[in-house]
């Protein structure tokens, strides 16, 4: 009898023993994450008009030092130990970082939404000069043509800096991802235009959640300041035909440029009659 009792004790220390490897999936299991006394839950989506969820944002519990990934459908869950004040932070790449500061209250359960901003990507950078030889005096114009992609449609606004210059100009909109503006000298509170030469021009974006964020930069390497010198017709010289042939001395300057040709009437607000492009 002694003998059956040492067999039926060593068994039962032997299952005990191996249990304690078991996963916790038992819904009774005080062990089971999902069974944990304190959770923070929710989804992260994009900000804009429409809100799309956003999968793999890496979610970081400050209390517990936790990082939970989203998944498809956007959702995080984070199983907390304890009901202690902390920041839930969220971090993708191509994605501004943000945070919540979490405060329990008396709620063992806090569910959030997070909205964030996709960084804008620019596609291409265009700043060129340009000279307008009128009759009275020559203008000149730098111009911006920028495009830029967001995910989220969301750039409320763009704008160039040049801190050398104290230059911060906003460039209009013309679609969702086009942008352009032309400045003269006198716009940019410049002496001369050859001052932007070698000027980095910073591009920033900013999104309708007020965030702005820094693109891109270019500058400018060279600036045309040469007027183009007239031969015929000039200094109000009287046609007799509705087809004159325009003439001027060649402009070579060792780099891409084009022209373009206009024809107005010579009154206090001329009128114009007729263009030609490149």
């Amino acid at each position: 009898m002694r003998n059956c009792f040492n067999i039926i004790f060593i068994c039962c220390l032997i299952l005990f023993v191996d249990s304690c490897n078991a996963p916790h999936d038992n819904s009774l299991d005080p062990e089971n994450p999902d069974n944990a006394l304190y959770v923070i839950e929710g989804t992260v989506v994009t900000s804009g008009l429409i809100s799309n969820p956003i999968n793999n944002v890496q979610v970081f519990w400050s209390v517990d030092k936790v990082y939970v990934p989203t998944d498809n459908n956007g959702y995080f869950k984070i199983g907390c130990k304890e009901l202690k004040e902390g920041w839930l932070y969220f971090n993708k790449s191509g994605y501004s970082s943000d945070s919540i500061l979490i405060s329990w209250g008396a709620q063992k359960k806090i569910s959030v939404q997070e909205r964030l901003n996709d960084i804008p990507t620019i596609d291409s950078i265009f700043i060129y000069s340009s000279i307008l030889n009128k009759y009275s005096s020559p203008e000149y114009q730098l111009t911006f043509e920028i495009t830029i992609t967001a995910q989220s449609d969301n750039i409320d606004s763009v704008f160039v800096q040049c801190p050398a210059l104290l230059i911060n100009k906003s460039i209009q909109k013309i679609s969702s991802k086009y942008f352009t503006e032309s400045f003269s000298d006198i716009d940019l509170n410049l002496t001369s235009m050859a001052e932007v030469i070698g000027k980095n021009f910073d591009i920033y974006t900013k999104a309708s959640s007020g965030k702005t964020y820094l693109v891109g930069n270019s500058n400018v390497k060279r600036i045309i300041t040469d007027e183009i010198e007239t031969i015929s017709p000039k200094n109000e010289d009287t046609l007799s035909t509705n087809y004159p042939v325009l003439t001027w001395k060649r402009f070579l300057e060792g780099f891409n440029f084009n022209y373009m040709l206009e024809v107005y009437t010579d009154e206090p607000e001329p009128k114009l009659l007729w263009e030609k492009d490149n």
